[in-house]
């Protein structure tokens, strides 16, 4: 008896007094980005919700799945999965027990398992989490003046639950948190760019008197930041130009249409106003947990949705290290999920124009440029920034972010119109303050200076590569519908598919070349012929 009962004793206690571990080990806790603020210690009893990425397997086999349906060479071409057949793949059922069981042994009672069974979201105290994760928490806030919680410091986990979890969402990063979004009555170029509405967007892409008509295609805004949108601004936008009128048919999340984000109002409009008489979602994670971890509560909402859009477009992004690398990689395989599904993401590059550096402008600060993640995975679609100059023709945005990736690797599918930008054009950034062989981005560009959109009742010029995404992603739902209505699949990840194009019909693109991303006093990127990482 006294041997069982100390073999119960040593089980009940293994996870209190096993080895620890720190995860996200890289990452610069004490990271604050600019205009946020560490108030004070985050109080005890405040309650929060923490993401829980548990280890995944079978990762090779999914990015053989990914490649080969993604790719029009491929016989497996447009051959998607199911959200389920997704996660027999990945989801680890060991893992996920050994993750729960700890949860619980550790008096975490209020949690469930999301997105594709690999994901557990837990509620909890600010004293629970920081005994789970010997860390400690702090009040923040950012510069929008929302109150968030994050530790500030490293935190931990017993060494046989860090072999089983890649990272703990909403302990350290803002991803989803800081304010980059456009800004109603910026006249930003006015002076020499021509107002941008629905209809000559249409125009200049080649798609009026185009709308869709399959009732299984679909497609959608994600919005973060208590971004929201309203019924009548819409209307008024779609009467005031012409379009059909069409309401959002559904709202997944919390919108309060009372309070009016810019973000959210350009991003439901120009969305609607490209890919008309199409079945429209508009994705908010404004609820009580959300601020905590609001993208990665997006990913696990549309994972958890077999009937998930299409198309998604996101207008979200920020400095590539800002981030951790666990956290960029463990998002990389959910981005290879919507893909491999038939989805397809568009992120906006972002609007550093070609990313100079932490300090880059004194004397000793960091030369290495830096893009802007989500953009730089290699399983999305970036989406860059033109304007339509008053003289006639088109530039790219001065804004436009793009460049290389520190992180990721450059992908198969546009390795040689990279490599025949670096070999024929001058006057750029060294080679020595970027990552030529990283991912390159952006893969495509739309407008994104002087755009139109009615808020608040009053016709608004905004600008940014926020304007850009919707309006890609509008039109690429147009061709979704053309593929669906011949009883096609649905393009899904699109960028083998793009550069495959734009070799061999080189007049399928309109080709910018004009322009140049030059940021503070780092030069910029030009735009050329053919692939650039200004308009893509």
């Amino acid at each position: 008896k006294c041997g069982v009962l100390l073999l119960l004793l040593v089980v009940s206690f293994y996870f209190v007094s096993a080895e620890r571990v720190v995860l996200e080990s890289t990452y610069d806790a004490s990271f604050l980005p600019s205009g946020f603020s560490a108030l004070k210690e985050a109080p005890k009893e405040r309650e929060i919700s923490l993401h829980f990425a548990v280890k995944q397997q079978n990762l090779e086999l999914l990015q053989t799945l990914f490649d080969s349906v993604s790719d029009p060479q491929s016989k497996a071409y447009g051959r998607y999965l199911t959200w389920a057949s997704v996660e027999s793949i990945v989801s680890s059922t060991e893992s996920l027990h050994i993750v729960k069981k700890w949860l619980r042994d550790s008096g975490i009672t209020e949690f469930r398992v999301a997105g594709t069974g690999d994901w557990i979201v837990a509620h909890m105290t600010v004293h629970q989490a920081e005994q789970l994760l010997e860390t400690s928490f702090s009040l923040i806030k950012t510069n929008k003046d929302h109150e968030i919680i994050r530790a500030l410091v490293p935190y931990s986990v017993p060494s046989q639950i860090a072999e089983n979890l890649d990272f703990v969402g909403g302990v350290h990063g803002f991803v989803g948190l800081i304010s980059k979004a456009v800004v109603a009555g910026d006249h930003r170029n006015q002076r020499v760019s021509t107002a941008i509405t629905p209809a000559v967007a249409k125009q200049q892409t080649f798609s009026m008197n185009t709308a869709g008509t399959n009732a299984n295609n679909s497609m959608a805004v994600a919005q973060f930041l208590n971004q929201y949108y309203s019924p009548d601004d819409l209307s008024q936008f779609q009467s005031e130009n012409n379009l059909v009128n069409q309401a959002v048919d559904k709202v997944y999340g919390t919108n309060d249409a009372a309070k009016p984000g810019v973000e959210a109002e350009l991003d439901i409009e120009y969305i609607m106003a490209m890919g008309q008489d199409i079945v429209t979602w508009f994705v908010s994670t404004s609820g009580r947990h959300d601020l905590q971890e609001p993208f990665l509560t997006w990913i696990e909402n549309m994972e958890g949705e077999p009937n998930a859009p299409w198309i998604h477009s996101v207008s979200y992004g920020d400095k590539e290290s800002s981030i951790s690398t666990s956290y960029a990689n463990r998002c990389n395989t959910e981005f290879q999920k919507f893909g491999t599904t038939g989805r397809t993401i568009f992120f906006a590059s972002g609007d550093d124009g070609v990313g100079c550096g932490s300090s880059s402008c004194t004397p000793n600060g960091n030369p290495l440029l830096e893009p802007n993640w989500p953009a730089t995975s290699p399983y999305v679609t970036a989406v860059g920034g033109i304007e339509l100059l008053n003289a006639g023709g088109l530039q790219g945005d001065r804004i436009s972010s793009g460049g290389f990736s520190n992180y990721f690797a450059q992908a198969s599918w546009q390795s040689d119109a990279v490599s025949a930008y670096l070999a024929n054009v001058t006057n750029i950034p060294t080679q020595d303050t970027f990552n030529s062989s990283g991912r390159a981005v952006p893969d495509i560009a739309a407008f994104s200076s002087n755009v139109r959109i009615v808020y608040k009742g009053r016709d608004e010029g905004v600008g940014g590569t926020s304007c850009a995404s919707p309006t890609a992603a509008g039109l690429f739902a147009l061709l979704n519908d053309v593929r669906l209505q011949n009883g096609m699949a649905t393009l899904g990840f699109a960028n083998p598919l793009i550069y495959q194009i734009a070799t061999a019909h080189s007049d399928a693109f309109t080709d910018v070349t004009t322009g140049q991303n030059t940021d503070e006093c780092c030069i910029g990127f030009k735009a050329a012929t053919g692939w650039d990482p200004i308009t893509g």
